[in-house]
């Protein structure tokens, strides 16, 4: 089992909203992988939203399924701010 990997998160900020948000996929073996019940997708991602006022523009983590982090930051007069917070597993 792996030690858990914390993330810093400021005392009481709260997370606003959650989506899941799947890949599309198709069905080489690249995005599939077999499990006892068949074959299962293996990309997918949740956001996290820790700032925002019409989920558009704002701040939230990005959390995919291979265990990679990253904080982003959308803002509407320049490009996005991402910043890797742990790699994938």
């Amino acid at each position: 089992m792996k030690a858990p990997h914390k993330i810093g998160i400021p005392p009481g900020m709260r997370v606003l909203y959650i989506e899941r948000h799947e890949k599309e996929y198709d069905r080489s073996p690249k995005y599939l992988e077999h499990s006892s019940k068949g074959l299962i997708r293996r990309e997918g991602y949740y956001k996290l939203w820790l700032h925002t006022s019409d989920r558009l523009l704002g701040t939230f983590l990005k959390l995919y399924d291979n265990g990679k982090i990253e904080r982003v930051t959308v803002r509407s007069d320049c490009g996005d701010e991402i910043v890797l917070i742990k790699p994938e597993d």
